[in-house]
């Protein structure tokens, strides 16, 4: 049974592991004075973050990443086997991945989350990202710029990577009324 879990903001000054597993977050909407808050159930500034068998539902964020915010130089955000549905943000309805070093989505389900700007299911951008055996679907953008089930905004090459590997991934019944319904790709 997976345990109740709420609002977490991990602030990394070195690189630190932290792991989550079995969690459930459901219907959290992380608060706060300033004027730029991202991760509506997990922000992570550095260091590297697990995310294992989880479910993380219904979370809003005012900014970037309904569910799931990285940010920042050394950011490492691993998620695996989980769930990831019904989400809202400015950017990355489900989640953000914003001048990270890479995150990493695989064996899981990112449905039904919305951005009113750009990235319904995935927000990319100056990161790296893989994701595999993983579905995305149903997610939308309500903006002008696109990319209904990912968005990406990362040069090939970017601090080393690769900008956004997907493999065995199915992308199906996402939507924006711009451009790139299932995978909107700029450089």
């Amino acid at each position: 049974e997976p345990y109740r879990c709420f609002c977490v903001f991990f602030f990394f000054k070195q690189k630190t592991a932290y792991e989550i597993y079995q969690c459930d977050w459901s219907s959290d909407v992380c608060s706060s004075d300033l004027a730029d808050i991202s991760g509506g159930a997990i922000y992570s500034l550095g260091g590297t973050t697990s995310i294992d068998n989880s479910t993380l539902s219904d979370n809003t964020a005012t900014r970037r990443g309904g569910a799931v915010a990285s940010q920042g130089l050394g950011s490492i955000v691993r998620i695996n086997g989980s769930t990831i549905t019904g989400n809202r943000a400015q950017d990355g309805g489900a989640v953000s991945n914003y001048s990270a070093e890479i995150t990493s989505i695989a064996n899981s389900t990112l449905s039904d989350n919305i951005a009113d700007n750009t990235g319904g299911g995935i927000f990319n951008r100056y990161a790296n990202l893989n994701v595999s055996s993983s579905t995305i679907s149903g997610n939308q953008t309500l903006g002008p710029v696109g990319g209904g089930g990912i968005y990406n905004r990362t040069p090939f090459g970017f601090e080393g990577g690769e900008g956004v590997v997907l493999s065995g991934v199915t992308i199906t019944e996402n939507t924006t009324p711009y451009r790139g319904g299932g995978v909107l790709n700029r450089d």
